[in-house]
């Protein structure tokens, strides 16, 4: 390319970027019960997943990128409302790195770590799902719930029961819908906040905050390049999943954030099918420091957490 070719290659891309980013916000606004049902729609598709996942962790002694990863789900019929199958594990070189997931119909969570050295020891935690946001616990330096929420592959419950939308605003600066979810009886207290871009076509989460129990932000999420699952409803319109999600953890002290890069995504896998028996709890018999998660202690160093030492 000639250096002429080339200053105006520049124009032309700097031009189309401040086009893009100057885009009026619509004035038209799409009815929060529209958005919720084309979310649920697109979720109800997803029974279950399997994707290659590329993982990078930053912590607070350093950072790594492992890409032999993978991200599974597996959807329980028999209780939509209860704690589902989750799992993402990830290995460097062969060997297992780290572990993280949900066995939904035993109702257990779990979490190891086999870092290198210089990351730290090896660790384990297990407990209830229904202890993970209960207060006065331990919580794990991951939660598996949470991660598979800012996969948006699970339907927004609204009704009183499972828990509603206390808000809806259609925002222009920045051009987004606003919905704020709230736990169940809970007086309005919020656990989730999602923006979604107004400008495109149809609407996709973009920006995710979860909240605990005080209402203190736990996980920030930033969700992009949304791309078809493989087997997930009709060929001609497939389910969506976001696959480059970034993960902040503002609360935690040795994990800072996780990015998970997605790909291949499908409902199962001929070589690795998605099955409810791949979920349970798995900690390696040569990690030492092991043990379930409890209520706080008052002497506990790390203030509560359940976090790696």
């Amino acid at each position: 390319m000639t250096e002429r070719r080339r200053i105006v290659a520049i124009l032309l891309a700097a031009g189309a970027t401040v086009a893009a980013a100057g885009c009026a916000c619509p004035g038209r606004m799409i009815p929060r019960e529209q958005l919720i049902a084309a979310h649920n729609a697109n979720a109800a598709k997803v029974s279950s997943l399997w994707a290659v996942a590329d993982v990078s962790v930053r912590f607070k002694r350093g950072s790594v990128r492992l890409t032999d990863g993978r991200l599974y789900m597996l959807k329980r019929p028999d209780d939509p409302f209860g704690s589902q199958h989750f799992m993402l594990r990830i290995k460097e070189m062969g060997t297992e790195f780290f572990r993280v997931g949900v066995d939904g119909a035993a109702g257990e969570h779990y979490y190891w770590f086999n870092p290198p050295e210089k990351y730290g020891r090896p660790a384990a935690r297990w407990g209830r799902v229904e202890d993970l946001h209960r207060p006065g616990w331990e919580t794990p330096p991951i939660d598996p719930t949470r991660l598979l929420a800012v996969l948006n592959v699970m339907d927004w419950v609204i009704d009183p029961g499972g828990g509603r939308v206390a808000a809806y605003t259609p925002m222009t600066d920045p051009c987004v819908y606003e919905l704020f979810f709230t736990a169940p009886g809970a007086r309005g207290l919020q656990l989730r906040k999602v923006w979604m871009d107004r400008r495109a076509t149809p609407p996709r989460p973009e920006h995710m905050w979860l909240y605990d129990l005080w209402g203190q932000c736990v996980m920030e999420a930033w969700l992009s390049d949304y791309e078809p699952v493989t087997g997930a409803g009709d060929p001609n319109a497939p389910a969506v999943v976001p696959t480059d999600i970034e993960v902040r953890l503002p609360g935690e002290k040795d994990i800072r954030s996780i990015r998970l890069r997605l790909s291949q995504m499908s409902v199962d896998s001929a070589d690795t099918p998605v099955k409810a028996e791949m979920f349970g709890k798995y900690i390696p018999s040569h990690i030492l420091d092991r043990r379930e998660l409890g209520p706080v202690r008052s002497d506990s160093p790390a203030g509560g957490q359940g976090g790696l030492p």
